[in-house]
């Protein structure tokens, strides 16, 4: 009956579990005057969950992590992005030019993701992983 929260996998550089009650996606585009087109993608999402856990003697099983409290007791902040983009299609005959200006993570949120949750570790609460800073990207692509 309770919230639904399922241990994520892959480079194992971070153990995280993954529950959202909320995620809001969004993209918008606008065609400017002179061939220009000005873009968002705007992403907001409730923090992911934060449960401590302990290292627990399971027997002959030898030793594993159990969790303390509830998955859903602490949460890290909500995640809020906004990347923008502005570029500029110039046709050619038939190849087209499309120089492009880009700006990932406008906000420049230093948002925690995840932390090291273990509370019987000298690590508990070490930041293990944030999102990425601002990025300004600046590119072309010639399509023919």
């Amino acid at each position: 009956g309770g919230q639904v929260s399922i241990l994520g996998g892959g480079s194992g550089k971070s153990a995280f579990y993954s529950s959202y009650k909320w995620t809001l996606y969004m993209n918008a585009i606008v065609q400017l005057p002179a061939s220009f087109d000005l873009s968002t993608q705007i992403l907001g999402r409730q923090g992911g969950t934060f449960p401590y856990s302990i290292n627990a003697a399971r027997g002959r099983d030898g030793t594993g992590r159990a969790l303390v409290d509830a998955t859903d007791d602490h949460r890290y902040g909500n995640l809020w992005n906004v990347d923008l983009r502005l570029a500029r299609n110039a046709k050619m005959g038939r190849v087209t030019l499309t120089p492009a200006v880009e700006l990932f993570n406008a906000l420049n949120n230093d948002l925690v993701l995840g932390q090291a949750r273990n509370l019987g570790s000298s690590t508990f609460g070490r930041i293990e992983e944030i999102i990425s800073p601002r990025i300004f990207r600046l590119s072309a692509r010639l399509t023919f």
